[in-house]
């Protein structure tokens, strides 16, 4: 039986801990969505579902805050209360365990779209990551500090 070292365990399940981690962000075990506050008539909903919502379900992004629509006129989900009221459409926020990760306030194309919805999805990510190591900390696992 080979006894190890305190730092090659500790090392050990941060590596365990980073590949679990990895792995289910990239199943799409993220629980956040992307909602889209939109009404009818607004030319920039109707532009941004043209070029980018016929085929948004298709998409690695959609795998991760897969889309959900909300009228602004009509009622607000209850899960979605605490973001108040929203007059302007599209608007485009990324929720994750009931908390807002991050926004996007009208549509211009599809790079901006893409661009700006993939460094809200970083933080998902990041936030996701962190909460998988600290939890594992908390129960008695290596406290793991991390730079990013």
């Amino acid at each position: 039986m080979t006894l190890r070292s305190p730092a090659s365990i500790y090392n050990w399940t941060a590596s365990v801990l980073m590949l679990v981690g990895v792995s289910l962000m990239s199943q799409g075990a993220v629980a956040a969505e992307l909602s889209m506050y939109e009404q009818e008539g607004c030319y920039a909903c109707d532009l941004w579902k043209k070029e980018v919502g016929k085929v948004y379900h298709l998409t690695d992004e959609a795998k991760i805050v897969p889309l959900r629509q909300v009228d602004i006129h009509g009622q607000q989900p209850k899960d979605l209360e605490f973001l108040g009221r929203n007059r302007f459409t599209p608007k485009f926020v990324v929720i994750d365990k009931g908390r807002k990760i991050g926004e996007i306030f009208g549509y211009n194309n599809e790079a901006a779209f893409y661009g700006l919805l993939g460094e809200l999805i970083e933080k998902v990510k990041l936030d996701n990551s962190s909460a998988l190591i600290s939890t594992a900390a908390s129960k008695g696992g290596p406290r793991i500090n991390l730079c990013v």
